[in-house]
């Protein structure tokens, strides 16, 4: 692989393959990508890969699906320098998390004690029983104004905390977390001394989702995992 540094982001860098980057699994079982430099282990990606056949004897087909260490983890995302920046909600799923609910309408709701204080500005819809990534910005649960939600608003109380989401209205997963002295306590994982390091989960991502380099963009990543 090749690293391709950011000259405005020191710390990232994007790495690419030499040649399609594309890997054929001949088997099903435990498999563990590993990233390394000058010969030693950096980062690893373990996962699983299963088949799943179906029983349709008029539309016979093979699924491969994947699993790993993404299903237990979700995590906020916002601008670190302005507290008054809208925060997004970014978590995995699948048609297999939500049995009988294809096309159902995926929402999000933050909950502190028995109280909802944010849900998400839009529903999602959920297509493949393999993993798919979602992010929701958050409003406040005042439907006649909702405005966005802020970091400000979700950690001015300490206490507990939870992330519910919901199929049609139904919960079918919940993250819980901890607020403390006016912050996210954070899975030990993305503490900067986590060891051993290969497991470090970083608590900064570079939004590239804007397509311009210029325009990138270093947001904080508070993870948190399921209940």
């Amino acid at each position: 692989m090749r690293l391709q540094k950011l000259d405005n982001f020191k710390p990232f860098g994007l790495l690419t393959a030499d040649g399609p980057g594309i890997v054929h699994l001949k088997k099903t079982g435990d498999f563990i990508i590993r990233i390394k430099a000058d010969g030693m282990v950096v980062t690893h990606f373990p996962f699983q890969l299963k088949k799943e056949s179906s029983n349709d004897p008029y539309n016979p087909s093979t699924l491969y699906l994947r699993d790993g260490p993404w299903e237990n983890l979700a995590y906020f995302s916002f601008d670190p320098d302005n507290s008054d920046d809208l925060i997004k909600f970014n978590w995995w799923t699948n048609l297999r998390e939500i049995p009988n609910a294809k096309n159902a309408k995926i929402s999000v709701s933050v909950m502190r004690g028995n109280s909802e204080i944010a849900l998400s500005e839009s529903p999602k819809i959920v297509s493949y029983k393999n993993w798919q990534p979602f992010n929701s910005i958050l409003v406040s649960p005042d439907k006649k104004n909702p405005k966005h939600f802020t970091i400000n608003e979700l950690t001015k109380v300490d206490g507990d905390y939870a992330v519910v989401l919901k199929a049609d209205g139904k919960p079918f997963k919940s993250f819980s977390f901890k607020v403390s002295n006016g912050k996210i306590n954070e899975i030990a994982q993305s503490d900067l001394n986590y060891s051993p390091h290969k497991d470090f989960i970083a608590p900064r991502i570079l939004d590239i989702s804007s397509g311009s380099n210029s325009s990138y963009k270093v947001l904080q990543a508070s993870w948190i995992k399921t209940n």
